[in-house]
């Protein structure tokens, strides 16, 4: 007889709410429901701690036809992922007193203490600003996880590592790397310690200046900004037949002699597809609610392509590329790392935001009414996380994927 066999027992119990939050979930945003196309993940809102996503699975057996019940003795195995929501904060102390130095104290109200109280849409554009930011770096997190957010500062201590990070970790994922797929890399020779750092190639035939490549599997113990050249991606400058430059500063006393140079461009972007399309389950990339997720870079690349077998009869100009590979429509993700693709169900991955206020509203205190300084202080106060489910039917195309 068969059994439930339970990994993990925890009931969650929570309902979500409905409502979408500009700052959370900006306009384009992977959750944003009018996404054209629609959303490439799941929203939950009201998450406020651990929510349990709950996976069930069982097999079933086809047996000969019988007078006797034959019980296949089929286990039901109940298992759980979890959104473990990160709590973090926008908090920001101002003094509008130099705005009287300035002509913004035209618009200042009469008297010395007014002086410190900020003229409305001085203070509107300055939290729209604040706002829009926080979007941003929001969406990049849940992408790129906190090391990959590139709009403004992360501090907060907690982990979050973000879809990619959490794909790259998962043992049930797919995942292939760019240095496997033929045309879209190739091996380095050397790479030089200097400003910026010179790559040296068999041939840059397939490479054009602007192209942005990742550096996997360099010898050597090269380093840019402080960090291994090994996984981090530069916009190149082709000088000659088999160089190009980095177009930053490289540093080590050992360069690197041997390694990959990973690339998905003008000249790779159709034999990327292609293997997508023929690696891919058929029913994975059927399923309606499967989106293919590729960076603008890649959009870009692929553009290119098509306008080049243009009829010319204007379609070189007229209106955008349609972002679609034989019935298989693109979804551009804004914050997704060049030469990255990802495949997956809008059903296999979970966003989880804390519910309505917080993240559409900064709380402004105006100190004087308190303490007596005269300082307005602005606070922002989030909890997110993003996770998947049932990795086999997810995708990883990217240059590193250990």
């Amino acid at each position: 007889m068969g059994e439930i066999n339970l990994a993990v027992n925890t009931y969650a119990g929570e309902e979500y709410a409905t409502l979408i939050l500009p700052t959370l979930v900006p306009v384009d945003s992977i959750a944003d429901p009018q996404r054209e196309g629609g959303p490439l993940v799941t929203l939950l809102t009201g998450v406020k701690k651990r929510t349990v996503l709950r996976l069930i699975d069982a097999d079933v057996e086809f047996q000969d036809p019988s007078c006797d019940f034959n019980d296949q003795d089929t286990d039901i195995d109940l298992t759980e992922k979890y959104i473990d929501p990160v709590k973090y904060e926008v908090m920001i102390e101002m003094c509008f007193e130099d705005l009287r130095l300035g002509w913004d104290a035209a618009r200042l109200k009469a008297g010395s203490l007014n002086d410190y109280v900020p003229p409305a849409n001085i203070e509107d554009a300055f939290m729209q600003i604040v706002g829009r930011k926080i979007s941003i770096m929001n969406e990049q997190m849940y992408i790129n996880g906190k090391a990959g957010v590139t709009a403004g500062t992360v501090s907060f201590t907690a982990a979050y590592p973000g879809i990619i990070a959490r794909l790259i970790a998962g043992s049930d994922v797919n995942k292939v790397a760019l240095g496997s797929i033929t045309g879209a890399s190739f091996a380095l020779t050397g790479i030089t310690s200097a400003t910026p750092g010179v790559v040296t190639v068999a041939s840059t035939a397939n490479l054009k200046t602007g192209d942005k490549v990742t550096i996997s599997g360099a010898n050597g113990n090269q380093t840019v900004g402080g960090v291994t050249i090994n996984g981090q991606t530069f916009t190149i400058t082709v000088i000659n037949a088999t160089t190009f430059n980095l177009g930053v500063a490289v540093a080590g006393a050992t360069p690197a002699t041997a390694g990959t140079v990973n690339f998905i461009n003008q000249s790779s972007a159709l034999a990327v597809l292609s293997y997508i399309l023929q690696v891919v389950d058929p029913d994975i990339l059927d399923n309606p609610d499967t989106k293919i997720w590729v960076s603008r870079e890649m959009a870009k690349a692929y553009a290119f392509v098509q306008a080049a077998v243009a009829t010319g009869n204007g379609s070189y100009f007229l209106d955008k590329k349609q972002m679609d590979f034989l019935g298989n429509k693109l979804s551009i993700v804004k914050y997704l790392p060049a030469n990255t693709v990802i495949v997956a169900p809008t059903s296999n991955i979970f966003l989880g935001v804390d519910e309505t206020g917080d993240e559409t509203y900064i709380r402004v205190t105006d100190m004087s009414k308190t303490t007596g300084d005269d300082k307005y202080r602005y606070k922002a106060s989030m909890k997110t996380d993003i996770n998947y489910v049932k990795g086999g039917d997810i995708w990883l195309f990217a240059p590193v994927i250990a």
